[in-house]
Order: C-alpha cells, then sequence, then structure tokens
C-alpha cells in the first residue's frame, strides 16, 4: 500500500502535527532567542512601578527627614488600609464575572456615617455598625 504525495503513514511527524516541535521553542529553528520584546513594551508593562519609584525618589530628596520616617510610614500604612481592603474585594467581585462600580459610593457613604454618628457622641462600636 502506497501512500498519496502529501501524506504521511500512521505515526509519522507532519509539519505541526502531534510529533513536531511547537514553533517558537528552541531547537525548533525559528529563532526563539530573537522573540525579545523593545525597550517600549517592557517600558509600559512596568511604567506605574518607575513612576512610584520616581515619586519616592522625588520626595525623599525633597524631605530626607520627613518623608521615609518610621511615623510616616505608618500614616501612609494607615491610610491605604482601607483601599487595600475595597481592592481585595473588588479583586474578587471582578474574578466571579461581575462588574460593580458602587462599592466605591458606598465605601464614603459609610464613611460619613460613621463620622457623623461620631461627632453626635455615639460609642465607636455603635457607630461602626
Amino acid at each position: 500500500m502506497t501512500n498519496a504525495p502529501g501524506s504521511a503513514t500512521p505515526g509519522s511527524a507532519t509539519p505541526g502535527g502531534p510529533g513536531s516541535a511547537p514553533s517558537g521553542l528552541a531547537g525548533s529553528g525559528s529563532g526563539a532567542l530573537r522573540s525579545r520584546r523593545p525597550l517600549g513594551l517592557r517600558t509600559a508593562s512596568y511604567g506605574t512601578f518607575l513612576g512610584f519609584l520616581g515619586v519616592v525618589a522625588l520626595f525623599s530628596a525633597l524631605r530626607p527627614d520627613a518623608f521615609l520616617s518610621a511615623i510616616n510610614l505608618r500614616n501612609i500604612l494607615e491610610q491605604v488600609a482601607i483601599l487595600a481592603i475595597l481592592t481585595a474585594t473588588m479583586t474578587i467581585v471582578m474574578v466571579a464575572g461581575d462588574f460593580d462600580l458602587s462599592v466605591g459610593t458606598l465605601a464614603s457613604l459609610a464613611g460619613v456615617v460613621s463620622a457623623t454618628l461620631l461627632l453626635g457622641g455615639v460609642p465607636v462600636f455603635g457607630a461602626v455598625l
């Protein structure tokens, strides 16, 4: 039995078939080592982090006695705590496939109501609930 031109026998490797190496892997002849991303794409991927480092360096240079002090770092962590909690919960909501923008509004409303109750003399436990 002979095979038609261009057909393969069962179990033989055909280009792109089950026995061939995937393209882009080392040794496949595709030049996988040349597939590095250009500098512009790497900068776009890390731009926010680089901007953050730039802001930290700037304020550290302008106020070296106050910016990186333990008191200021503690204050920053306290201020960011509510944002971190909201971010973690919104990540869970978005992974579940829902998209709800009212979370920020409700967090702001809860803060205003709690502050109003605390200023009115309500104990902390009652204002937080």
